[in-house]
């Protein structure tokens, strides 16, 4: 890519009420279907999760989720990675849509296994 020069900043955020909205739209990019059946809270739960008559899992774990959101510490980060180009192409920035969103699941997943391993252990809330 001779001639292109880029340049990436990656800012992280703490998911709060005031960034709900910015995971709501991760979590409904395409492919990340997994994530919104999940709304990261597998990882959380212990034994099968209770839904009422007429509730889907997924909206449960997310109203859960967003409760968590509303409380301290917040439980997790949301990823923002801004790429700016001085000369590119679409295909790169399809493939950096799929960067941000691997990076934004991987961080909840690793911050959720940490978290897990905490607790097991006698530690956390």
């Amino acid at each position: 890519m001779s001639g292109r020069a880029s340049v990436a900043r990656i800012t992280t955020h703490p998911l709060t009420p005031e960034r709900w909205s910015d995971l709501e739209a991760v979590f409904a990019g395409k492919g990340c279907s997994f994530a919104r059946a999940c709304w990261c809270m597998a990882y959380r739960e212990t034994g099968r999760p209770v839904v009422p008559p007429g509730a889907r899992l997924a909206d449960v774990r997310k109203a859960r989720l967003r409760a968590l959101a509303a409380g301290a510490p917040a439980p997790g980060l949301v990823v923002f990675l801004i790429y700016v180009w001085i000369v590119g192409i679409l295909s790169i920035l399809k493939a950096l849509l799929g960067l941000v969103l691997a990076l934004a699941i991987g961080l909840w997943v690793y911050r959720w296994v940490a978290r897990s391993r905490v607790d097991r252990h006698g530690g956390g809330r």
